[in-house]
């Protein structure tokens, strides 16, 4: 049975919260990159970042 004073402490807010993370339960669909990976990314989008004023025309 729980006491007065944790029933008051919930009901006011009191308590510490534990804080749950949620990435262990996405890891897997997200996954991490290395170096090799970052650098691989990086060029294969750095035409993105390039203005071709034709395409403005």
């Amino acid at each position: 049975m729980k006491s007065i004073k944790t029933l008051l402490k919930k009901a006011l807010g009191l308590n510490k919260i534990e804080q749950h993370s949620n990435i262990k339960d996405y890891k897997d669909l997200f996954g991490t990159w290395n170096e090799r990976d970052l650098k691989l990314f990086e060029e294969n989008v750095s035409d993105f970042e390039k203005i071709d004023q034709s395409d403005w025309q």
